[in-house]
């Protein structure tokens, strides 16, 4: 007697029993398998705009010459791509051997987040005065904000404002970028905002003789390590004059309006 079905992979055996009952079991038969599994996987599977991805075929049981066809175009088993938006990969493998030629096809998705827009960055006030500070404000309603001065980001910085004190006069130069919720910043930085810091007096002081007889007048100095316009207390604008007992401070303005008192004398 002969029978034939279709089987999938596995291991086959058959028994024939005849019409009095006699039976005999045949050997094992097996019918092996070109390709078993194939599993494409990712190194991530959720990114950001822009992120490189790690595509990987897998197969299991494969026996034979492998080849592979991706809907991109590639034809390697693993590849990279930098999906633009959230999209499926798929892949066709084909083995082929002296015992045929078998195909599996598989797929896999990528969930793509755009980046956040360029942000706007605004101060309120461009030009201030040595030991002053400003504020910043960027826009975009994002998550949070990565700050930037002069180019270096400012660790622990990521609200949508910043406020800077200046020690220091010179020429600041601040940018931001926006971080959404999934963690994505946006590609460019803002325009650049500059604050200029020009020089304030630090050391205003008073010198001359604090002891004087009754009647007599003192010669007294007014001392800044920045020039700038003398105010003192008398209504005087010189830098020594010569006065009567009494307690005396002075102002020194810098031409940017930069000024400081001095300490009573």
């Amino acid at each position: 007697a002969t029978a034939t079905i279709n089987v999938p992979a596995g291991v086959y055996t058959a028994t024939v029993t005849n019409a009095e009952g006699c039976e005999m079991t045949s050997n094992p038969f097996t019918v092996h398998a070109l390709g078993a599994d194939l599993q494409v996987t990712a190194s991530e599977t959720a990114v950001c705009q822009g992120d490189h991805v790690t595509l990987n075929a897998n197969e299991e049981g494969w026996e034979g010459n492998v080849t592979y066809a991706w809907s991109n175009g590639s034809h390697e088993s693993t590849i990279d791509v930098t999906p633009d938006n959230t999209q499926y990969y798929k892949v066709t493998s084909t083995v082929s051997s002296t015992n045929g030629t078998c195909s599996k096809i598989d797929s896999i998705r990528i969930v793509v987040t755009p980046l956040p827009a360029t942000v706007n960055v605004t101060v309120n006030d461009n030009t201030i005065c040595q030991n002053q500070q400003a504020t910043l404000t960027a826009d975009g309603n994002a998550a949070s904000y990565i700050w930037y001065e002069n180019g270096v980001e400012i660790p622990g910085e990521n609200q949508d404002t910043l406020t800077v004190n200046f020690p220091a006069a010179g020429s600041y130069a601040f940018a931001a970028k926006a971080v959404n919720g999934q963690g994505c910043v946006s590609a460019i930085a803002s325009t650049p905002v500059t604050v200029t810091v020009t020089p304030a007096p630090t050391e205003v002081y008073i010198t001359g003789h604090n002891v004087i007889c009754e009647g007599d007048t003192s010669a007294i100095t007014v001392h800044s390590n920045v020039p700038g316009t003398i105010a003192l207390n008398t209504g005087a604008a010189t830098a020594t004059i010569n006065v009567p007992a009494g307690v005396y401070t002075a102002t020194v303005t810098t031409a940017d309006g930069c000024a400081r008192a001095s300490n009573p004398f």
